[in-house]
């Protein structure tokens, strides 16, 4: 058993702020998406966590706005804050977009914020959760991802896993299909509360469940 998990007191301890529970911003998916459009602005939310963030785009970067409405933050004011954004030649034609951290001044892909305002991973210290909890745990993330590559219902048999999302290699579904197997031969289940929402495929998935119950 891990005891470090424990206070004096017998009590839990605090689990430290992990990659898994921050707000993400990552430059390379906005650079594909065409939305760094200097003179342009676009919007970005996060409905489960009550948040939203307005971007708006120069010259030299973007400005973001930050409001978040749930766990006591109502109160506080929007948060404004000016992030930098580089593009760097590649010796093949293209370019590199990367934030800047406005700490340490690095050069990165992505940025997290915490509490209102966004850093790099070094900066605020961050781990991933699969780092702090037990190896069955990591297994049980895993199938969770694995699940959400392949958009099927979560915890749904690698038996009727059948189709392959659509613009996936047959390479890359074959392998997570084989994947997906393993993990279940092993006995490991997702998380209860975790994992991707039910896929539009559903119910024809629950359909082929009932054909093959009466065919037996």
């Amino acid at each position: 058993m891990d005891f470090s998990r424990f206070t004096r007191e017998g009590g839990l301890k605090p689990r430290r702020a992990v990659l898994d529970d921050c707000f993400a911003l990552d430059v390379r998916a906005w650079e594909r998406e065409g939305k760094l459009i200097p003179r342009t602005a676009f919007r970005v939310e996060w409905p489960e966590r009550s948040a939203f963030l307005g971007v708006s785009v120069d010259a030299e970067g973007v400005v973001l706005l930050f409001k978040r409405l749930g766990d006591g933050y109502e109160a506080l004011p929007i948060a404004e804050e000016r992030l930098r954004v580089v593009r760097m030649p590649t010796p093949f034609g293209g370019a590199h977009t990367r934030f800047i951290c406005p700490d340490c001044e690095r050069r990165v892909w992505k940025l997290f914020a915490h509490e209102v305002t966004f850093r790099c991973q070094r900066c605020l210290g961050l781990r991933r959760l699969s780092g702090i909890v037990s190896k069955r745990e990591r297994k049980a993330m895993r199938l969770e991802k694995i699940d959400a590559k392949l958009r099927i219902f979560p915890g749904l048999p690698v038996a009727f896993v059948t189709r392959k999302p659509p613009r996936m290699s047959l390479r890359i579904f074959r392998k997570l299909r084989d994947e997906k197997a393993a993990l279940e031969a092993e006995g490991v289940t997702r998380r209860i509360g975790h994992g991707l929402a039910a896929s539009p495929n559903i119910l024809e998935v629950n359909e082929r469940i009932k054909r093959m119950k009466g065919a037996n």
